[in-house]
C-alpha cells in the first residue's frame, strides 16, 4: 500500500485513454504523458490547491488572540516525472511565500526485487505524512507530523515489497533547501513498514509502522512547533530550539471498504537535550473517518 488514503482515490479515477505506442496519452495517467518506446515515458505533473480562511482565536488573553481572514496559495507545484528503462526520476518545485522550493528531486534505479533511491525525497515515515497532499482529505495534515517536522531530505534508501507488504528506509542529510545553516551537516535515519493482510475489490485492511531518528551533529538545535490546522494562522506551541537529537515511533492502521474508510495514527517522540538540561516527550495522533 503505497499510501491508505491513496488507495481511496482509485475510486475516482478508472477513465481509460487511448494511446498509440509513441504519442500524448491524455486521459489515464492524471496527466499528458508522452510515451516514446516501451518502458519509456514522460510526463509533466503538478497542483495548485487554494485555501480561504475564517477563523477566531481565543487563548484567554494569550500572546495568539486574534482573528485570521484570508486566502493563499497554499500549493503551487510544477514537475516532472518518468521513466526510461529501469531508471525512473522526478523533480518537483513549489511556490511558498514568494519563494521557489525544491520538493522531490530524485532518481530511482530498479533492481529486480528492490528499488535503490537517489536524491530527495520524504522520509518514510507516517501514514499521513506519505500520503499525497492530493489524496488527504483536507488541506492540511495531522498536526503532529508538522510538529515532528516530518518532511523531505537529500539521502539514499531503498524500496521493496510484495502483494501484501511493503518496507521503505533510508539515510538523510539535510533538505536541499536549507540555507539558513541551522541545522547544517545533521542526520537522520528512517523506515516504515506496512502489510495489508486483505487488498481486494475495494477491500483493504492496512497495518504499520515507521520510526526515524534525527541528529543534529554540531550544527544548532531542534525545536517542535506547529499551527491551529490553518496554515495562514501563527505556531501556537513552541517550544524553542532546544533538542541535539529525538527518536520517533509510531504505529498506523486503516480500514477501506468500498465507499467508506477509516484511519488513524499514534506517534511518539523522545528528545534529549543539547547539553545541560532536560529532554522532553511528545506524543500525538489522528482518528479520522468518511465516506464518499
Amino acid at each position: 500500500m503505497r499510501s491508505g488514503a491513496a488507495a481511496i482515490s482509485v475510486l475516482a479515477s478508472g477513465a481509460a485513454g487511448a494511446a498509440d505506442d509513441d504519442g500524448w496519452n491524455l486521459l489515464d495517467k492524471g496527466a499528458p504523458q508522452f510515451e516514446y518506446g516501451e518502458g519509456k515515458h514522460f510526463k509533466i505533473r503538478g497542483r495548485l490547491q487554494w485555501d480561504y480562511t475564517v477563523a477566531d482565536v481565543d487563548f484567554g488573553g494569550g500572546p495568539l488572540d486574534d482573528s485570521y481572514s484570508g486566502s493563499e496559495l497554499r500549493r503551487g507545484r510544477l514537475g516532472i516525472e518518468g521513466q526510461d528503462g529501469r531508471i525512473k526520476y522526478r523533480a518537483e518545485v513549489t511556490i511558498s511565500e514568494g519563494e521557489t522550493l525544491w520538493e522531490d528531486a530524485y532518481v530511482e534505479l530498479d533492481l529486480g526485487q528492490a528499488s535503490l533511491l537517489i536524491g530527495q525525497w520524504k522520509e518514510p515515515v507516517s501514514l499521513n505524512e506519505q500520503t499525497s497532499s492530493r489524496h488527504i482529505n483536507s488541506l492540511e495534515r495531522s498536526a503532529f507530523t508538522d510538529a515532528f517536522a516530518f518532511g523531505r531530505r537529500a539521502g539514499v534508501g531503498f524500496k521493496t515489497g510484495g502483494d501484501h507488504y511493503a518496507l521503505k528506509a533510508g539515510v538523510f542529510g539535510d533538505n536541499i533547501n536549507d540555507d539558513t545553516g541551522a541545522l547544517d551537516e545533521s542526520y537522520a535515519v528512517a523506515g516504515r513498514l506496512t502489510f495489508q493482510p486483505v487488498n481486494e475489490n475495494g477491500h483493504v485492511v492496512h497495518v504499520g509502522g515507521s520510526a526515524r531518528y534525527r541528529d543534529t551533529s554540531d550544527s544548532g538545535a531542534i525545536r517542535y512547533r506547529v499551527r491551529p490546522l490553518i496554515h495562514i494562522a501563527d505556531r501556537f506551541v513552541d517550544t524553542g530550539a532546544f533538542a541535539e537529537s529525538d527518536l520517533f515511533v509510531g504505529a498506523e492502521a486503516a480500514y477501506i471498504n468500498g465507499r467508506f474508510h477509516v484511519g488513524g495514527e499514534y506517534g511518539f517522540l523522545d528528545a534529549e537535550p543539547k547539553g545541560a538540561g532536560d529532554g522532553g516527550s511528545f506524543s500525538g495522533g489522528y482518528v479520522e473517518a468518511g465516506y464518499f
